[in-house]
Order: C-alpha cells, then structure tokens, then sequence
C-alpha cells in the first residue's frame, strides 16, 4: 500500500512540476542580491525590496532577463542604481531591453512613498550610453509600466530618460501614478527613443510627470534626435511637464527630423500638459490633434495641422506673448475672439481670444465695464437690444474658430423705468449658464397700466351708484 502511495505521487509531482518554476517571489536587501533575482527569477514574479538599496557604478547590473516579465516592488524603499561609465557597452539604470516587462508598484501602507532613482552608463569611447530605464546602447526599450513610487530617471549619451538606449527605440511606456522626473541624454528624449530612436508607444493615465530634455536635438516627450514621435495619450487623471526651457520641439519627432504627418506620432490630451517657457509645441500639416484636457501654454504653440479643443487652453503670459499660439485659426471647438461694442459709450481695451468653455476657464480677463457720461452700465450683452447676458462664467459654447461681440448695456438713473431703448436689464447673478439661455422678463408692451386701473375704479363707483338709485325708485 505505501508503495502504491508513493508511486502516485512521484507521478503527480512529474505532471505538476515544482511550484516555484511557475512563481517564485523574492525579497532582496542587497544590490548583488537584486541583480541576481533579475536575472534568475521566472516570469511572473515579484521581487520586493527589503531596505533602502544604493548601488554605483561597480555594482553589478540588474536587468530583466530576456523574455521574462517582472514586478518591482520598492515597499517604501529607496534604490539607487547608477550603470559604470566604464563598461563597453553603456547599460541602463535599470534594464528592460525589448521583449521584457517590468511594472514597477510600492505597496507601502500608511503614506510611505518608496523611490528609485536610475541613472545610465554613458558608456565607453567605443559606444553610446544607457537609458535611466530601458535599453541599453544600441538596444530598444521593452514594455515599462509605473504604478507608483517617486520615480527619478536619466539617460547618457544618446539613451533616453526613460525608453531607448543610444540608438534604440522607446517600446512601450505606461505611468498609471506616482511622480515621475526624467531626463534624456544628450540627443535622446525624456521619454521614448534614443539618439536615431523612434518615440513608440506612451501613455499617462496618472501621476505627476516632468520629462525634459538634456540638449534641444530631441523631444521632451517622443523621438531622439533624427527619430520620429511618439503615440502620446495623456489620461484624465495625470498632470505632464514636458520640455525643459532649451526652446525644442518637446513633443513629436527630434531635431535633424523636419515634423510633418509621417513622423510626428500622435498626441491626445485628457488631462493637464504643462509647456514651459521658451519651449514649443509643433502640430504638423496633416495631423490632428486633441485636446479634451488642459493645456496651460507658457511657450508656444504652433498649429499648422489642427488642434481639436473641446477642453482648455490658457496662455497665461498672452499679454506678453500674444503670439503663444501661431495660426489660430486651425484651433476648433473652444476658440471665440471677443468683440466689445459700447453701444453709445466707451469700452475698454477687449480680452482677446478665449480657448475655452468660459472667460474664468481660461483664465481670461473679463472685459472691464464700459463708460458712458449720465448713464449706469448694466453689465455685457450678446446684442444692443434684448440678448443674453454675459459674465466670466457664462458659456461660450463651442464652434470655433468664431467671434462673439459683446454689447454694453445702460440705464438712464434720470429715469425709473427704461423705454423701447433702455428695456430691463439681468443682473449678473441672474444670468443663464450658456449664451442662447434668454432670461425670462415681462414684455414691454408700451401701455401705461396706471390709467387702465383708474377707469377701472371708476366704472366701478358708476355701477354702484346706478344700483342705489334703482332701490330708491322701487320703494
């Protein structure tokens, strides 16, 4: 009988297998020790950080072992990896060359906020350098997803903050949270490609993210010099610095790569993308853009394609740049020039174009209060005569690019009621939400109601007394 029993089990271990070749986490407290359970550990697994990890450039590299999938947990950890200047082939920070995976998490309770700072090789004088996180020299990035932690990255030589190393494509990038500062080496993007790499695929669903640049030869966020942009979604969710004030195409194809519809890539805004000063952003002929987010312009935006706007636009420094967006009329949706027209007065100087759904949206000046000697200005309207009122909040509405002139309003303090000219004004408060919402008013009809109600009365009293009179003569 036990040796029956021993038989079957010896046969079900040969079908099942060890379960540690399907799943074997790890918790690591040593850089050697994290180097080795990349490079051993089966796909699947989750390798945790057990302390604070400072490696340098004589550590021994740690990369994702080809075809494996892994997990990084930094558990609030900090690790630190810095690649060695001197190895003949510039390595990554962190390697996770094309055909990998790595997804990078903290599962740290109580607001602890694991980190990883990541820094390329810049090689020997033989080769480029290594991505902060990717590829190294010569070799294309797999796929990256952050879900958390602080994350610090930079490329040298050529490889890219986070994507490519020199000379290698960005693969596939994913920040779903956390906050995320990379840079490119020299030539070579924040995020996606290398020197002479491609952007690939980028998206940020979440998270705080600044991806800049080492040089102007490449883009913040897209190719290396000489390589196309990238597919760029940015989610509902994130909140995207790109650029890093060296007056460079931040978005799409790198220098030495004249930006037209076959290289720009893509670009799809849902959330918050932040362009610093000096920097710009160059939307090709043939391309259209989207923009259901927030775009805060504090550099210069170039739409010779067409920028789809049914979000937000602000140019907070239009007034001192009031070219921060060229060929504007390629802008659609939210894009209204306004008008001002003071109806028998004065008006002020008018607030531009507004690229949003309202003046306070955008972060536009309200036009200031009109003038005009013996009167009391009532506020703006969408006509001389009737109309709708307008306020910073009211709703512009889409279709555009188009032009909205508003009118003053006025009322005569010699008067108690406005005639046919001056009919009843709305006050602020009382305005509809959107331009085309008329406010409910009584008709002016013309009538005086005063003599109306005075023969009214004295129909009443005649009545009265004819009813008296007939009492009288009955008796």
């Amino acid at each position: 009988m036990l040796a029956a029993a021993a038989a079957v089990a010896a046969a079900a271990a040969l079908v099942i297998g060890p379960v540690s070749a399907a799943h074997a986490d790890e918790a690591v407290s040593s850089i050697s020790d994290l180097a080795h359970a990349f490079a051993t550990q089966p796909s699947g697994s989750t390798i945790t950080l057990g302390a604070d990890l400072t490696g340098d450039a004589d550590s021994d590299v740690v990369k994702v072992h080809a075809g494996n999938a892994l997990t990084l947990d930094l558990n609030g950890h900090r690790l630190t990896l810095v690649a060695g200047d001197e190895d003949p082939v510039g390595s990554a920070g962190l390697g996770v060359p094309v055909g990998t995976t790595l997804t990078i998490v903290d599962s740290a309770p109580g607001g602890v906020n694991g980190a990883l700072d990541a820094t390329g090789s810049y090689g020997d004088t033989s080769s480029g350098g290594g991505a902060g996180i990717g590829g190294a020299d010569g070799e294309d990035a797999g796929t990256i997803t952050i879900d958390g932690g602080v994350i610090a990255t930079r490329g040298q030589n050529g490889g890219a903050g986070i994507g490519g190393g020199n000379g290698g494509a960005g693969g596939t990038t994913t920040i779903n949270g956390g906050t995320v500062t990379t840079t490119g080496g020299e030539w070579a993007a924040g995020i996606g490609g290398g020197r002479d790499g491609d952007g690939g695929r980028i998206v940020i669903d979440g998270g705080t993210v600044t991806a800049g640049n080492s040089n102007e030869q490449s883009a913040g966020i897209g190719g290396g010099y000489f390589g196309s942009g990238a597919s760029l979604s940015i989610g509902a969710g994130a909140v995207v610095t790109v650029g890093s004030g060296l007056s460079s195409n931040v978005i799409g194809p790198g220098d030495g790569v004249a930006p037209d519809s076959t290289n720009f890539g893509s670009l799809s805004n849902a959330g918050t993308l932040i362009l610093p000063p000096f920097n710009r952003i160059d939307i090709p002929a043939g391309v259209v853009a989207t923009n259901s987010g927030t775009i805060r312009n504090e550099g210069t935006l170039t739409v010779s394609g067409t920028l789809a706007n049914t979000g937000t636009i602000q140019n907070p420094y239009i007034s001192q740049k009031p070219d921060a967006i060229q060929n504007p009329e390629n802008v659609t949706g939210h894009n209204v020039t306004v008008l001002l027209d003071g109806n028998g007065g004065t008006v002020p100087t008018a607030s531009g174009a507004v690229y949003a759904r309202t003046f306070q949206d955008g972060e536009v000046d309200f036009p200031a209060d009109a003038t005009r000697a013996g009167y009391v200005f009532d506020g703006w309207f969408t006509q001389a005569i009737g109309g709708t009122p307008v306020i910073a909040t009211t709703d512009l509405g889409l279709g555009g690019p188009k032009s909205l002139t508003l009118y003053a309003r006025w009322s005569n303090p010699a008067t108690d009621v406005g005639g046919d000219d001056d009919p009843p004004t709305v006050a602020a408060g009382d305005a509809p939400s959107a331009i085309g919402d008329a406010p409910s008013a009584l008709a002016n009809t013309g009538v005086d109601v005063l003599p109306i109600g005075s023969a009214g009365a004295a129909l009443i009293l005649i009545g009265f007394a004819l009813r008296l009179r007939r009492r009288r003569t009955a008796r």
